[in-house]
């Protein structure tokens, strides 16, 4: 059946989300909520090395709370997320995986060689490390919400289109500028397809397309546009109110259904994955 769930092999969080460690990525929990915050406005969020590290602590810890029902996304200072570091190496997803999670990448990085993904024969395994995050990400089986509490600029997009949804402060901006740089923001390229359609998604990514926040809601990667804070934490509780209503089990089977069968074509293996999840569903 076609694959609608995260492998975590690549990683071991160094924390728990109740005795968290990081201080460049701050968690704080209440009753069937987590927020995930970035916590360094003097650089614009980029992501460095520790807060990649914290993403991925975060991320992966996540995949086993049950109990959390809502994930908010977002970033302190007047900026959500500047992306990739260009002073780290791998552009800071260089996190030291144990013996077990290297040997893992190492297999995984091999096997991406041998098929294409390094054209120059070297293994990039902070590109690796990327691909990985963001799917994990996409993969949360609680509802995710992007507060973009200011601009997200290339690899920083990875928290508007990995989110189930994104509440956009009205003068934050969002885009792909990589290409005018000679770069391409490709591990994020399909989640970006699977919140706006193709002609919208090139231009982004080929022009280097820098949208403001309503024009990212009119090619549906934002939600909703709010004029401040406030009114931004006043539509998280709205949507969090929404989830609330609905059967936790129903919620992260609809996730997996639609990541699971969304651009496939209709064959066995998509109907009986829904069949399957109907099923999970319905028992929970």
């Amino acid at each position: 059946m076609p694959q609608s769930k995260a492998d975590f092999s690549w990683h071991t969080p160094s924390c728990t989300l109740e005795n968290w460690r990081h201080t460049d990525v701050k968690v704080q929990l209440g009753p069937g909520i987590a927020h995930v915050t970035l916590n360094r406005p003097d650089d614009n969020n980029t992501l460095t090395e520790g807060i990649v590290a914290g993403l991925c602590d975060a991320v992966v810890s996540l995949h086993s709370r049950p109990d959390i029902r809502v994930v908010v996304f977002s970033g302190e200072g007047k900026m959500l997320c500047a992306g990739r570091d260009p002073k780290g190496d791998s552009y800071g997803f260089n996190v030291q995986p144990g013996d077990r999670e290297r040997q893992k990448l190492e297999s995984e990085g091999q096997e991406a060689l041998d098929g294409g993904a390094f054209p120059d024969g070297k293994i990039n395994s902070g590109r690796l490390l990327q691909g990985k995050l963001w799917e994990a990400w996409a993969m949360l089986p609680q509802f995710t919400i992007c507060l973009a509490n200011g601009s997200a600029i290339g690899d920083g997009m990875g928290f508007v289109v990995c989110s189930d949804a994104t509440i956009a402060i009205r003068t934050a901006f969002f885009g792909f500028s990589d290409t005018k740089l000679g770069l391409v923001s490709a591990t994020l390229s399909p989640h970006l397809l699977s919140k706006t359609w193709a002609s919208a998604a090139k231009n982004m990514l080929v022009l280097g397309q820098v949208l403001s926040a309503e024009s990212a809601r009119e090619k549906g990667l934002v939600t909703r546009v709010v004029d401040g804070a406030e009114e931004a934490r006043g539509a998280v509780a709205q949507l969090a109110a929404e989830v609330a209503k609905c059967g936790p089990g129903a919620v992260q089977a609809a996730k997996e259904l639609v990541l699971g069968v969304a651009g496939r074509q209709v064959d066995e293996s998509v109907m009986f994955l829904s069949m399957a999840l109907a099923a999970r569903a319905a028992a929970s």
